[in-house]
């Protein structure tokens, strides 16, 4: 069953109380998918959205960097002038997904070529591309995680919680990570400015072998335990 309203109709007229109702019956499911693209045309048009680029197969709003130079420029891009160009966009991640690209043909992103190898679901430089001898196919994917599937704004907002070294090891975990999370802008800087002291003076952080912190480690930390010199007063104060 699909409505030929268009989703902003939709939108003011059905309300859902469950995420899970709102994912199976909300508006851009009730939708058919000739409204839905419609919507999206409208929505990628809008100054508040000037960053953005919809795709068109998964329909969403992202990042400029999550599309290929051919669809985020030209005809395609969003300044083109004919919206059912426009409206056969599509994202790195379904182009992989759905293997919408031909294989081992040349796509331009980031100012590099990439190759897409259908067999293993992989974008590679050309020095990388698979010998079909040893490519093997890529471990069964049924989609998104629930945590890719969530808002880009709520993504960025944990990630800001991670700690660097977590921030680097989710970010090489799938296309849509790396994508998206950037360790050097996204984690604490708290923890990055750790990260790096720890790799400049390691051995200002070593434990010591009663399992203590050294005291240049706790200098470093401002956490640096009184000097020598310094006496404790009856009252408790440093004299």
């Amino acid at each position: 069953m699909s409505f030929t309203l268009s989703p902003n109709t939709l939108i003011t007229a059905v309300s859902f109380p469950s995420a899970r109702f709102d994912a199976s019956l909300g508006p851009l499911a009730l939708a058919s998918r000739e409204a839905t693209s419609d919507h999206y045309l409208e929505v990628d048009q809008s100054p508040r959205h000037q960053d953005k680029l919809a795709c068109f197969r998964c329909f969403r709003l992202l990042p400029k960097s999550s599309v290929g130079h051919g669809h985020s420029r030209g005809r395609r891009g969003k300044n083109g002038t004919r919206p059912e160009l426009r409206g056969t966009r599509f994202c790195w991640e379904c182009a992989t997904k759905h293997r919408l690209y031909p294989e081992l043909r040349a796509v331009k992103k980031d100012g590099m070529w990439w190759y897409l190898c259908h067999r293993c679901g992989v974008y590679k430089l050309r020095s990388e591309i698979c010998e079909r001898a040893y490519c093997s196919p890529r471990s069964p994917t049924a989609g998104n995680s629930v945590f890719e599937e969530f808002p880009l704004r709520l993504q960025k907002q944990i990630f800001r919680l991670l700690d660097y070294r977590d921030a680097i090891r989710l970010a090489q975990t799938s296309h849509h990570f790396h994508a998206a999370l950037h360790p050097a802008e996204d984690a604490p800087i708290q923890s990055r400015y750790l990260f790096v002291r720890i790799l400049e003076r390691p051995h200002l952080f070593a434990p010591r072998g009663d399992g203590a912190v050294s005291p240049a480690s706790r200098s470093s930390l401002g956490t640096s335990s009184p000097r020598k010199h310094d006496t404790l007063t009856p009252g408790g104060e440093l004299g």
